[in-house]
């Protein structure tokens, strides 16, 4: 379903070079916006982004515009593959999974969550007839099988999006993932998986490595507010991270893709702002 020419070794190589050389932000701008596809709900390439929501505040826009952009993909993906069950991994207080209900009442919808008073909060708020939330530990769930059609997870903390992805597998199940929290990928313990994920970039393990520990490190340097060189080497060093992740799911025989749920900007109570560095998406079809 997706053919993405950048999704390769060799593009994996060509992103580490820009890394580790002192290129101009205009080169790491350029790069940044070819890699990853843009998805429409008509399957047209277009930009996103949200309208102007009015007087809100900018957090809850940002929020807002990350859940219209998995709502996009979700919508692109299920009139090719006609899903009839999701499973949402870390629903938390149940934003998106309330809106993907309500946009497709004919979607049996599952939201899980480790913390219990989320996910009290999302039963609390609920009003669509198809959600089911849960008070379940991802890494303790065992799917094997085709139990959902699709796995989707905003915000997949640390190794959490390792877990989405391996449940995706489980279940030969569709995958929809945006990664967050570089620096809580652990070395051991719970969820610990070691990187490289792929057999691919097994023998780029340095370079896997280092990109996680630029990711680590530029995370707590810059502003989501500006749009500078360190923020786009954030950019890129999240997004290598991602090639191993995409790396891993096309060994299990999944076609896979890069894409933006954000643009740069987004449109609040009439201005513009820049968005949250949150952009990317893991996507990965089951075949």
């Amino acid at each position: 379903m997706f053919s993405n020419p950048f999704i390769s070794k060799q593009g994996f190589l060509y992103l580490c070079s820009l890394l580790s050389r002192d290129v101009s932000r205009e080169t790491l701008q350029q790069t940044l916006d070819t890699v990853p596809s843009r998805i429409s709900s008509e399957g047209r390439l277009e930009e996103a982004g949200i309208k102007d929501e009015g007087n809100i505040s900018v957090e809850k826009a940002k929020k807002l515009d990350q859940v219209n952009g998995v709502l996009r993909i979700v919508e692109y993906l299920r009139q090719a593959r006609g899903y009839r069950n999701v499973l949402e991994v870390g629903s938390g207080s149940g934003q998106l999974t309330l809106e993907l209900a309500m946009e497709n009442p004919d979607l049996e919808i599952t939201g899980i969550d480790i913390n219990e008073k989320l996910v009290q909060t999302a039963k609390a708020i609920n009003r669509a007839h198809n959600i089911e939330f849960q008070t379940r530990n991802a890494f303790n769930l065992s799917l094997y099988g085709r139990q959902y059609d699709l796995v989707v997870s905003l915000h997949g903390c640390g190794n959490l999006s390792d877990r989405v992805l391996d449940l995706s597998i489980d279940s030969i199940a569709d995958v929809v993932c945006v990664p967050c929290c570089y620096g809580k990928i652990k070395r051991k313990g719970e969820g610990y998986c070691s990187l490289p994920r792929s057999q691919t970039l097994q023998d780029q393990s340095t370079e896997v490595k280092r990109a996680l520990r630029q990711a680590v490190r530029l995370d707590g340097k810059v502003r989501d507010s500006k749009k500078t060189s360190q923020n786009l080497r954030l950019d890129l060093s999240r997004m290598l991270v991602s090639f191993d992740r995409l790396f891993y799911l096309m060994e299990k025989g999944y076609s896979v893709d890069l894409v933006p749920i954000t643009e740069e900007k987004v449109r609040i109570n009439g201005k513009d702002h820049t968005s949250s560095s949150l952009r990317y998406a893991i996507v990965g079809i089951s075949q």
